[in-house]
């Protein structure tokens, strides 16, 4: 089987600096974004601790001041994050763009190279090979294979985001569940047990944000595959029209200040590298 026909395009240097800037501004965005969740994630820990201890009532009020300052400074700095989210956005953008040769954008914003060889410059990861799957027949036309890579990508997105936010959800609903027993069982005061939880708002705020944001970007995600199954499953042909309107959506969802920490992709990476391939798989037996 011959390779598809932007093969050698995303192998080329300037494309796989394009991947290692976006790696790197994405990166960026995680590890200023996972502070605040740290941060938060200790709060949660260290303050049912702080207040069954603590026999001050003016200390717990200040332990409510402190939470309260950590959620005015994520607001303040939630811009910031969005900043590299779009820059990294972008980047994976115009990667796409040189590699499937698809129109762009009048209103995109152009790249500068000295922007992207500064990013690429602090790039530490292993080395980049391609990106989109080579095992994709070469007898399915320019279009479809394109819309192929498309929809591996939502899919590899939109399953990486559901696992996350098991794991999210499973954390605040379990952290909830045991401040409501403490506050029942340990604190047995009605006033302090309130201003326990309410001092925690900014960590349930915190976590069920990055939950509603994960959310948001599988449904979309989704719908986007759905979209392309329909006609990819009935070997319907995409016109140019139809793939720039499916990556103006890919574009939109890459911008979501929602991240996935590093060691859940690690994790995961591997098992749903295997089922595109199969899924791939499936696809060129449809073709043949």
């Amino acid at each position: 089987m011959n390779t598809p026909f932007y093969f050698d395009e995303q192998n080329k240097r300037e494309n796989v600096e394009l991947l290692k800037a976006s790696n790197v501004a994405y990166n960026n965005a995680k590890s200023n974004e996972f502070k605040f969740s740290y941060v938060f994630l200790a709060l949660g820990i260290l303050y049912p601790l702080a207040y069954i201890t603590l026999q001050n009532e003016n200390a717990k009020h200040g332990l409510f001041a402190v939470s309260l300052c950590l959620t005015v400074l994520y607001q303040l700095f939630v811009n910031w994050f969005k900043g590299n989210t779009a820059m990294g956005a972008l980047l994976k953008e115009e990667f796409d763009l040189n590699v499937f040769g698809l129109p762009r954008k009048f209103i995109l914003d152009e790249l500068e190279p000295v922007d992207v060889s500064r990013l690429a410059e602090k790039y530490n990861g292993n080395e980049i090979k391609d990106w989109y799957s080579s095992n994709i027949s070469s007898t399915i036309s320019k279009n479809t294979s394109i819309a192929i890579c498309q929809r591996v990508n939502c899919k590899w997105d939109a399953d990486l985001r559901t696992e996350f936010n098991k794991l999210l959800n499973t954390l605040v609903i379990v952290h909830f569940i045991l401040m409501i027993v403490l506050g029942l069982l340990v604190i047995q005061d009605f006033r302090t047990t309130f201003l326990l939880i309410f001092s925690l708002a900014s960590f349930y705020t915190h976590f069920i944000t990055i939950i509603r944001g994960n959310s948001s970007a599988i449904t979309k995600r989704r719908k986007i595959i759905t979209k392309l199954d329909s006609y990819i499953n009935h070997k319907k042909e995409f016109t140019l029209e139809n793939l720039r309107d499916i990556q103006d959506e890919i574009l939109n969802v890459r911008q979501e200040p929602a991240k996935v920490p590093d060691f859940y992709f690690k994790k995961f990476n591997p098992k749903y590298q295997q089922d595109h391939e199969k899924y791939i798989e499936r696809v060129n037996n449809i073709y043949a």
